[in-house]
């Protein structure tokens, strides 16, 4: 969900803004095709930005991956053995989100200017695909309004209740 009207204006300079439905998996590639070049590192690139979230009984802001390359953008562990031997369940984590979250702690949201966080020694697996690959965007538009409408209405009635 874009709570922004999918305008970023945030960290930008007077005057500008950034659509959130740029192509943020391409720019991520040209990003890790230029670093490739100069460092001779096949590594991967995300590229986050800050989103209200509404989860599990929960509101808040949290950086999630608009962009990414050179990883696979969700963790298939789905029925691999946990410590224990049993299957598990669940484990398609969104792992790109997961590492912009992290990252946001040393980014922080505000006047700290720091852009890049570099991560080392997570093992993930390799994709030439990118975000755009695991959005569910046959109903992007119907998907918005309903979600847009469910969290106001959980707003409101959460601010009933408290006041």
């Amino acid at each position: 969900m874009a709570s922004d009207a999918g305008l970023d204006s945030s960290n930008i300079p007077p005057g500008y803004a950034i659509v959130n439905d740029y192509d943020f998996d391409r720019f991520a590639r040209q990003l890790r095709d230029e670093i490739k070049k100069f460092t001779r590192k096949n590594i991967a690139v995300l590229i986050a930005d800050t989103e209200f979230t509404f989860s599990n009984g929960k509101f808040g802001s949290l950086d999630l991956a608009v962009g990414s390359a050179g990883i696979d953008p969700i963790a298939r562990e789905f029925g691999e053995r946990d410590l224990y031997e049993r299957p598990k369940f669940g484990g398609l984590d969104i792992i790109v989100d997961e590492i912009c979250a992290g990252a946001a702690l040393l980014m922080r949201q505000a006047g700290e200017g720091i852009p890049v966080v570099l991560v080392k020694g997570l093992k993930y697996r390799r994709s030439n695909g990118g975000i755009r690959d695991i959005l569910i965007s046959k109903y992007r538009k119907k998907a918005r309004k309903v979600i847009l409408l469910s969290v106001l209405k959980n707003i409101v009635l959460r601010m009933l209740r408290i006041i």
